[in-house]
């Protein structure tokens, strides 16, 4: 399971804005979450072990790098 977390509605610090199954749904919020403004929008593993955000996040979002299921950003081959 994978957690979105966004500045939207102050969610960032203090809840998440939304619970997915897989990690391209995950990616599929956060991309429309950066593509509105939030720019602080990052996708963790619900046990927090693992997160992307920032410019990693962005790049995923472009189609630039591959998102991993353990929310690594990879080169496009």
């Amino acid at each position: 399971m994978y957690v979105v977390k966004t500045n939207r509605l102050g969610l960032y610090t203090s809840g998440y804005a939304g619970l997915y199954a897989s990690e391209i749904e995950a990616l599929n919020q956060a991309c429309s979450f950066l593509a509105a403004g939030d720019e602080l929008t990052s996708i963790e593993v619900l046990n927090g072990s693992e997160r992307i955000d920032g410019k990693d996040l962005a790049a995923c979002c472009r189609g630039e790098k591959n998102l991993t299921t353990d929310l690594k950003a990879t080169p496009r081959t």
